[in-house]
């Protein structure tokens, strides 16, 4: 065996010991913390280019560093891109360029699939899935990362810390909680009782117990944008409905839809109880145990 070799399985065997120890210390499962460490390499690579100023990471990969990885778990990476072409062989290049090999990224290096999917078809500026294959010495880890453009986001995006599951810090721009809360909300009380993503229920139940948020309004996310109440965090910073009322208005307006305070209850009262949905829900926690925990009559108050 060379001595590159030699190095790239003496990485590995440091990186896998240590997700063994961190799997130990959560409880959580070591595949689960093998998928982070492939997606914080990746970041780690974006932080470090020339475009990390044009992509704004969102979607479940957000969501698991605000919430944890305990629970939140996510099978790729999105991203809102701003300042760069939406076009798939340009966006290929791009990422291209991200993931270029650094001989002093830890052993870790990726493959980008030719293939190409389109997603978003109902959206004007439509986006891209690109196909990769993170590798560490023999370790090989498929996933995707899926671009899009042209959504809303308020307030302006910041740059924020990500901590990385092994314990590295890297500055990434976060999308907003206050646009995630607003577009999640406006797909479930848009689809109704045909919303099939479960974890839109989950993930705003989520959020908002996670900031330990007060409700000082006696009302739920779904009509706080129509009225007056206020969750403040106990912990960090508040959820502002001023902020979440002018996101849920822009994401509405850019969606083609308008809810009133009586439609909003209304649909939620039909999804709260329609057995499909709660069917949906049930299989939802079966799969995933970070929400085995949680009542779909108390997601349902949250929201409403």
């Amino acid at each position: 065996m060379n001595n590159s070799s030699n190095k790239s399985t003496a990485i590995r065997d440091s990186v896998t010991q240590r997700l063994r120890n961190k799997s130990q210390e959560l409880s959580l499962d070591y595949n689960t913390l093998l998928s982070r460490y492939f997606f914080d390499e990746f970041l780690k690579l974006l932080a470090k280019s020339e475009y990390k100023n044009n992509f704004v990471l969102k979607g479940g990969m957000l969501l698991s560093f605000v919430l944890g990885i305990d629970n939140r778990s996510t099978q790729d990476i999105d991203f809102l891109i701003n300042g760069l072409k939406m076009e798939d062989s340009y966006l290929f290049n791009v990422i291209k360029s991200v993931t270029a090999y650094d001989e002093n990224h830890d052993g870790v290096w990726f493959e980008i699939n030719d293939s190409i999917d389109s997603i978003k078809p109902e959206d004007e500026y439509g986006g891209y899935r690109f196909h990769i294959i993170g590798h560490l010495d023999k370790i090989r880890f498929p996933f995707s990362v899926d671009i899009v453009t042209g959504d809303p986001m308020y307030p302006e995006v910041k740059v924020g810390k990500y901590s990385t599951v092994l314990g590295d810090n890297i500055d990434l721009q976060m999308y907003p909680l206050e646009s995630v809360l607003a577009e999640k909300l406006q797909t479930i009380l848009s689809k109704a009782e045909s919303n099939t993503r479960s974890k839109d229920f989950y993930d705003i139940y989520a959020i908002m117990n996670s900031l330990n948020a007060s409700n000082n309004g006696n009302c739920g996310v779904a009509i706080a944008y129509l009225t007056d109440c206020e969750f403040v965090n106990q912990i960090n910073e508040s959820v502002d409905f001023s902020v979440l009322k002018v996101a849920m208005s822009l994401t509405c307006k850019h969606r083609n839809t308008y809810f009133s305070k009586v439609k909003a209850r209304e649909i939620l009262e039909c999804i709260s109880c329609d057995s499909a949905v709660i069917d949906r829900w049930n299989r939802y926690v079966k799969k995933h145990q970070y929400a085995k925990s949680v009542d779909f009559d108390d997601i349902i108050s949250t929201i409403s």
